[in-house]
């Protein structure tokens, strides 16, 4: 079954519905095995949350898209196995994913207790795998990864990240 478009479930004068905006958050909280806080300001406007919801949406179905990994590579970014590399190359190498990943509108934080070599290592074999390759609807929204605490996945979620991994020869 296939979930109406966003101009399909628009009220009138162009407001997003209220439940549109419900099933996104749903279907985030579904993704994430039922743990996913969604909130917003209360004076932000329903169609930039929607949109927001949206990015987000696409950015969790990992299985579906292209993770960070793929696209990353595609666009030309090198990532080289860790153990390859140095601390000195690590570093460099993390400062290249995080501009890239800053074209993409995502930012990382709670590194700071890691070195350069955990922190790539970190990326290549786990965060760059949990989320997809997508450009944002607006260009105000971010979406920031927090790598101080271990990321809560279902089953579901497992599986496709491992499907994921699987597309990829590394």
């Amino acid at each position: 079954m296939t979930k109406p478009s966003t101009e399909e479930v628009r009220e009138e004068g162009g407001t997003p519905a209220p439940e549109r905006i419900r099933a996104l958050e749903e279907e985030i909280r579904r993704l994430c095995g039922g743990s996913a806080d969604c909130w917003t300001a209360h004076d932000c406007p329903d169609d930039l949350w929607e949109a927001h919801l949206e990015d987000v949406l696409a950015f969790e179905n990992v299985g579906v898209g292209l993770s960070l990994f793929e696209g990353l590579e595609m666009h030309g970014l090198e990532l080289p196995r860790p153990e390859r590399l140095n601390e000195r190359q690590s570093r460099k190498k993390v400062f290249e994913i995080m501009q890239a990943l800053l074209g993409l509108q995502v930012m990382l934080t709670g590194f700071e207790h890691l070195s350069g070599r955990q922190l790539y290592r970190t990326l290549f074999e786990d965060t760059l795998w949990d989320g997809c390759y997508v450009k944002k609807k607006r260009p105000e929204l971010v979406t920031i990864i927090d790598l101080s605490r271990p990321p809560r996945r279902s089953e579901q979620r497992l599986r496709m990240i491992a499907m994921a991994k699987a597309r990829t020869v590394q």
